[in-house]
């Protein structure tokens, strides 16, 4: 895209600069920030800043393509978030390029794992029944995890476009989703009444309905409202990770059209940008000796 046709204007191109080179140059760095215990989080987001970066990352994309289709069968604690990331970006990846032989053979034995650690409900939590260990479910935190299930979601609606049969777990997962409603976007989870406060969770589900052109699902329209009514309050959602935040919701408004788009720019650019480290060599050092400490 030229700067001059971008909804954004001049202003970011020399911040998505600097911003790809430390990706570049970190995405692999065991030494960084974990997210939920891995680097998968990593790895599924600047997956995705390669994958729009095109040919001159596709070396990179590779990469972060061959981590998840490893991590999608990680057997830890926190599986299912990895479950879930490893298959929205796998779904992705294969809207763009194709079902590889790799990611097919990925996602059958995700499919598998999904349907294993499904709960009752129809969602996911950090693992199968997490939410009835150390009275967790009484102290608020939920049955499953809305931000997972989205992903999940999200994942079903793209691979059953790309002719892959994920069975019953779709339906069970809309149902669950349908009953985490906030009046507009997805709670928390079951039994955690936290709002959907930008629309971070109910944006993946709409990120795959844009993507296959199923905008006369009825959870399209009630989303793409949602979104534009509730976009600006992404720090009052942050949870854990923002980059989950931040891409779904900026994701879900630019394929919305450069109008929507416009409006998340001129709300987060300046002050997005305004984050990003001057002295990025100096910080790009500092991460090989040391790893990032400070976040």
């Amino acid at each position: 895209m030229k700067a001059s046709s971008s909804p954004c204007g001049q202003r970011p191109f020399g911040s998505l600069a600097k911003a790809m080179a430390y990706l570049k140059a970190n995405f692999e760095n065991p030494k960084t920030k974990r997210v939920i215990g891995s680097m998968t989080g990593g790895y599924m987001m600047s997956g995705f800043a390669f994958m729009m970066d095109g040919e001159g990352s596709q070396k990179e994309l590779e990469k972060c393509v061959r981590h998840c289709c490893e991590a999608i069968n990680d057997t830890g604690y926190n599986r299912n978030w990895y479950l879930g990331m490893c298959f929205y970006f796998l779904s992705e990846y294969s809207m763009r390029y194709g079902l590889t032989p790799e990611v097919q053979k990925a996602l059958a034995e995700g499919l598998k794992l999904a349907e294993e650690q499904q709960e009752k409900t129809g969602g996911w939590c950090h693992h199968l029944r997490m939410w009835a260990e150390d009275d967790y479910n009484k102290k608020g935190g939920g049955q499953d995890l809305g931000m997972i299930t989205t992903m999940m979601m999200a994942s079903f609606i793209e691979l059953k476009a790309l002719g892959v049969n994920v069975g019953p777990l779709a339906d069970r997962t809309q149902k669950n989703l349908e009953t985490l409603s906030d009046g507009t976007g997805i709670r928390y989870g079951t039994d955690n009444n936290v709002g959907d406060a930008a629309m971070a969770r109910a944006s993946y589900v709409l990120l795959g309905l844009q993507a296959t052109g199923n905008l006369s699902h009825p959870m399209a329209a009630k989303f793409s409202k949602g979104l534009d009514a509730r976009y600006k309050k992404i720090e009052e959602g942050v949870h854990g990770y923002a980059p989950f935040h931040y891409f779904s919701v900026a994701a879900a408004m630019h394929r919305s059209g450069p109008d929507a788009y416009r409006k998340f720019c001129d709300e987060y650019l300046d002050r997005l940008t305004a984050t990003q480290k001057r002295n990025y060599q100096a910080r790009q050092q500092r991460w090989v000796a040391v790893g990032d400490r400070d976040g």
